[in-house]
């Protein structure tokens, strides 16, 4: 692995072509871009305030073209993080975004030409909280499953707990309540 690069003026070289990567000034911060296939590299905290239409995303928005990409990126599949060379996972960005990104939990994501003024339009059209809401109900329906799973099953559920030794009164009556089903 080599080594992780913290300094701005050592170069990053882009993790799909090879082509050194430059600074490209965003409202106060700036991004790292590549001249030659125009991915970026974001770094976490600038990506978190990309999604955010007053701060940077409007800025985005002006200042990348949104593009239809006919063929896919060129490149290795899988890319390596400019900055600690680790392998980066590819994953959607978002659910209904229909943006595929690689991301570097400790430094970054990297999106190909056209994904960052995607991400910025998904984000700007209520795409995260639409995104937000449906995992929400998606992890309620899940754990609704589960609960009655684990009734059908003859299994105990374990009430709910705040961390708090409260939870003890409501075990015990649970305790109570199967074993007497069973008794009938």
């Amino acid at each position: 692995m080599a080594p992780y690069r913290a300094d701005p003026t050592l170069a990053l070289a882009c993790p799909r072509c090879g082509a050194t990567l430059r600074p490209r000034p965003l409202g106060d911060t700036s991004i790292q871009q590549c001249q030659s296939c125009r991915g970026v590299l974001v770094d976490p905290r600038t990506l978190s305030r990309i999604t955010d239409a007053l701060d940077l995303g409007g800025e985005v928005r002006s200042e990348y073209p949104r593009e239809v990409r006919a063929e896919p990126a060129s490149g290795p599949m899988y890319l390596k993080c400019p900055r600690c060379a680790g392998l980066m996972s590819r994953r959607l960005f978002a659910p209904g975004a229909k943006v595929v990104v690689d991301q570097c939990a400790a430094h970054g994501t990297w999106f190909d030409a056209s994904e960052l003024r995607a991400v910025a339009d998904f984000a700007a059209g209520g795409g995260l909280e639409r995104a937000a809401s449906e995992e929400a109900a998606s992890r309620r329906a899940r754990q609704a499953a589960a609960g009655s799973g684990a009734r059908l099953s003859g299994e105990l559920p374990l009430p709910a707990s705040d961390g708090h030794d409260d939870a003890w009164p409501g075990l015990l009556s649970e305790l109570f309540t199967w074993f007497r089903r069973d008794d009938d």
